[in-house]
């Protein structure tokens, strides 16, 4: 990574990270797993253009105008959270 990054603490439990130029968002890090790997936003990258989508989550708190078509894995809040505990802290 090059040029000015701005980190944010967005939650008890993960970090997420700007561009301090332009603002884009540039990943997300959760920091209570073990290998604390980093979610790197697809708009980053011109190739991902291609990607498909494959899971959703928070379905059922998304607004209806923004709905995603297509046979992905989707998961509400409560479904999501029972698979990580620690989302819990944030509420």
């Amino acid at each position: 990574m090059t040029g000015p990054v701005t980190r944010y603490a967005s939650s008890p439990f993960a970090e997420r990270a700007f561009c301090a130029t332009c603002g884009s968002h540039l990943w997300m890090r959760n920091l209570n797993e073990q290998d604390q790997d980093y979610d790197l936003m697809p708009g980053l990258f011109d190739e991902a253009r291609g990607w498909p989508l494959r899971s959703e989550i928070y379905t059922d708190c998304a607004m209806a105008s923004i709905a995603l078509k297509g046979d992905h894995d989707r998961a509400t809040a409560a479904a999501y959270e029972a698979k990580k505990a620690h989302t819990k802290a944030d509420q």
